[in-house]
């Protein structure tokens, strides 16, 4: 089974493989490993978000745009909601891109003291993402004074769904949540059931 880390900060990225039906996988996060069967995958670790919206489902206008988030730089033909690529639920979002930046965003309007733990989960797949170009997703958190922010950056190539989780961590009391979509590579790729909780 393939698997691997990866460091952003000081902080461990584990990334759930996916598998055949009815398969098990492993989830390595730091030095834990928990397995899981993988018709479960979505409802286990997308089960709850502080985010509106987290896979998508809910659309206003024509062509449909995701309500609660925000988007920036697409076109008829540079994405949007896709109805034929899902894996939580009935749609997912779509970047197609000849190199130009895209972005969809949401903020969270709340507050909490430093020391506070989250995690920010999405599933994502790609066709053809060139290796030039941003493909990642972050969360920034806003303090007085000031921010942190914290990336998760997506491979290159032709991948199906993998999901990606990201621990952080709170340096002081903070007001704001802001997470982010970008995508600027030319190719494609989807992004479904996103999650963020605190303990």
């Amino acid at each position: 089974m393939h698997s691997f880390y990866r460091y952003f900060f000081t902080f461990k990225l584990g990334r759930i493989i996916t598998a055949a039906a009815g398969a098990s996988i492993a989830l390595i996060l730091g030095s834990q490993i928990a397995v899981a069967s993988n018709q479960n995958l979505a409802a286990q670790y997308v089960s709850s978000c502080m985010l509106q919206n987290c896979s998508f489902e809910t659309t206003t206008g024509s062509p449909a745009v995701p309500t609660d988030w925000h988007l920036s730089g697409f076109n008829s033909t540079s994405g949007g909601v896709d109805t034929s690529q899902h894996i939580d639920g009935a749609q997912s979002m779509w970047f197609a891109n000849t190199g130009k930046l895209r972005k969809v965003y949401q903020d969270v309007v709340t507050s909490g003291p430093a020391g506070t733990h989250f995690t920010l989960t999405l599933w994502t797949k790609s066709n053809q993402a060139q290796v030039r170009g941003l493909y990642r997703v972050f969360a920034t958190l806003y303090y007085k004074g000031g921010s942190s922010t914290f990336y998760v950056n997506q491979p290159y190539g032709t991948n199906d769904w993998d999901q990606y989780r990201l621990t952080f961590t709170a340096k002081k009391d903070y007001n704001k949540i802001h997470v982010e979509i970008d995508f600027s590579k030319k190719g494609e790729a989807w992004f479904d059931g996103f999650g963020l909780t605190t303990p």
